[in-house]
């Protein structure tokens, strides 16, 4: 069969996914080694590299990190725990509308405010700051040490009255020591913002890494993807991930790298853990980053 000439060349830019709190950028007492700093900056400036930051935290404060850190311009912010969207147009960052309009489908007829009541009631959960919520994200704090298979259960049980296809997603921050929950259509999500952004450009699942430390990229680590974590991960993160891959097949824990540290002479914390990880999934970015 002749090949198609008019059919769309593949992609073969490489898609990096980075979390920002203590993968990118330092938090607590995980710093990593200064020097990776330069290389990461060095590397993401090549046309063959897609850039997007995907966090819990909100649009504003990931913007405020991106400046306090002087960390590269993305690509794409993915906020919220992506549940917002945003793509870097000329150094200035632009909604991406349709991404709410794609993940708007699993509430319809529902709102923040409906779910906010629905869940006043559940025990171990108190609301977070009006802020910090949005149209697609209803969040609240737990305890750092809630059993949160438990709350997350509870929490599922209580939405079922409203018939929407929701995730309830718990994490903790070992630095501030409290517990996270968060409500969002099915659709969101690091894993859903990761997938919608690869359709979006064209570039195969194949070329992309995921690079993510605690609790709410574990949806991310453990789906499949290529993916990286630094060595100053979340052991528990590591752990689920990991046996939630072999369970889909064997030997598909391969596809999750955990940083060990001595590549380019970096300690494999933060960023010299996702440099490492991206080297050993795509072997030929070593050069790229001493170019």
């Amino acid at each position: 069969m002749k090949p198609n000439p008019n059919a769309a060349a593949p992609d073969h830019r490489i898609f990096l996914f980075c979390d920002l709190d203590g993968t990118v950028s330092p938090y607590g007492e995980s710093t990593g080694s200064p020097e990776a700093n330069l290389i990461f900056a060095k590397l993401v400036q090549r046309n063959e590299i897609v850039l997007a930051y995907v966090t819990g935290r909100t649009l504003a404060s990931a913007k405020e990190v991106i400046i306090t850190h002087k960390l590269p311009l993305p690509h794409y912010l993915a906020a919220d725990v992506g549940s917002t969207i945003e793509r870097v147009e000329n150094g200035a960052y632009v909604p991406m509308q349709n991404w709410w309009t794609a993940i708007g489908r699993d509430w319809v007829g529902a709102t923040p405010e409906s779910i906010l009541a629905r869940l006043t009631r559940v025990p171990g959960i108190r609301p977070q700051e009006p802020e910090v919520q949005n149209t697609y994200k209803v969040c609240f704090y737990t305890d750092y040490d809630a059993q949160g298979d438990v709350l997350v259960n509870k929490v599922q049980s209580a939405l079922l009255d409203l018939r929407i296809r929701s995730q309830v997603l718990w994490s903790r921050d070992d630095v501030l020591h409290v517990g996270y929950l968060d409500v969002m259509p099915l659709g969101a999500g690091k894993l859903g913002a990761v997938r919608w952004l690869l359709s979006q450009t064209g570039i195969s699942q194949e070329r992309a890494v995921f690079a993510g430390d605690s609790g709410n990229d574990l949806p991310v680590l453990a789906s499949g993807i290529r993916s990286v974590m630094p060595r100053n991960g979340q052991e528990s993160v590591l752990k689920i991930a990991l046996a939630t891959l072999e369970k889909k097949e064997r030997g598909f824990s391969k596809r999750l790298y955990h940083a060990k540290g001595g590549f380019l002479g970096l300690d494999g914390n933060v960023l010299g853990g996702v440099l490492e990880g991206l080297y050993m999934h795509f072997p030929q970015t070593r050069e790229w980053m001493l170019g």
